[in-house]
């Protein structure tokens, strides 16, 4: 019974942090996760198809905060709603990515260019400019990175230094 409280309120907690008072990063707009209008995603997080599992998991991580940002107010009624999607539209890999989905979407690329072949290809274009072989975990914003959408590569040099990228982006 009091494991069952714990959860309850810790679930209350993140309800209230994300939801009530939703975080709003200074360094990436919400415009880029959601559409301020309607609360409606227009991010995709792509992770590597042969990435370490915990990219996958730190792919997860950046969906809460999508949801986060999923909240938009209708004035005229004095409405405010959030929106929760199915998770796993909001995740890919790399290699099942459709061009239909990538030209409707921002893109959020976990994994540097061993991980993840986009981020290999905007390496080798010239559009990302972060030495990922040897970064401690960064976050890279390129404006019309892949087929005129922008693109955020959340990566680093190893998998824990991209866990550490995806947690700074998170609680930015």
């Amino acid at each position: 019974m009091k494991n069952k409280k714990s959860v309850i309120l810790v679930s209350i907690l993140i309800l209230h942090l994300f939801f009530i008072n939703p975080v709003v990063s200074a360094d990436v707009p919400r415009s880029f996760f959601v559409d301020t209008a309607n609360g409606q995603p227009q991010s995709i997080i792509v992770v590597g198809k042969n990435a370490a599992s915990m990219d996958s998991i730190s792919g997860s991580l950046i969906i809460t905060k999508i949801q986060a940002e999923a909240y938009y107010e209708d004035p005229a009624k004095g409405l405010f709603r959030v929106n929760i999607w199915d998770r796993e539209k909001l995740i890919t890999y790399d290699e099942l990515l459709m061009e239909d989905v990538a030209k409707k979407n921002n893109l959020i690329l976990v994994g540097g260019p061993v991980a993840n072949r986009l981020v290999a290809n905007l390496v080798r274009e010239g559009k990302s400019k972060v030495d990922w072989y040897n970064s401690q975990g960064e976050t890279e914003y390129i404006s019309n990175g892949l087929y005129e959408r922008d693109v955020i590569i959340v990566a680093g040099a190893d998998r824990e230094k991209t866990r550490a990228a995806v947690l700074q982006l998170i609680s930015s």
